[in-house]
């Protein structure tokens, strides 16, 4: 997947970035550490940064026509600060679809002090789900409660 989006995203005139030090903190699943890893990014990105783009290790760009600018424009169109994957793949009665699918694998934040807040307080509202901080259900279920 890494050459395949680091082609996408040359061919786009975007950045990437691949995290190889995916773990940022032991006391959770790993799959948390992509809300810690987008807060410290948009903490710390350049303001004409107008939004960030999380792709898991196994999502590709499967179109190299598709222009994910539109995607920004789109969300900031419409007002929003996040666009977020409906997850087709799990039954709508599972545990992680209370009250919506998610899928966290694909993200879309703007560059915004409401996306940092946003991400810091999921990180948060982790700590009132304990059994969310590991094992099959994890960050996704906390963000659909």
């Amino acid at each position: 997947s890494i050459a395949i989006n680091s082609a996408f995203a040359k061919r786009h005139g975007y950045n990437f970035r691949v995290i190889e030090d995916d773990v940022v903190e032991t006391s959770r699943d790993a799959k948390w550490s992509k809300v810690r890893i987008l807060k410290d990014f948009l903490t710390s990105a350049e303001p004409s940064t107008a939004a960030v783009l999380w792709l898991d290790a196994d999502a590709i760009f499967s179109n190299f026509e598709f222009d994910a600018l539109s995607l920004v424009k789109q969300t900031i169109d419409a007002g929003a600060e996040m666009n977020i994957c409906k997850d087709l793949s799990v039954p709508k009665e599972a545990p992680t679809c209370a009250p919506i699918c998610l899928n966290t694998g694909t993200i879309l934040f703007r560059n915004t002090q409401w996306a940092r807040d946003f991400l810091a307080e999921w990180w948060k509202e982790g700590e009132k789900y304990p059994d969310f901080l590991s094992g099959r259900d994890h960050e996704e279920s906390v963000l659909a409660k």
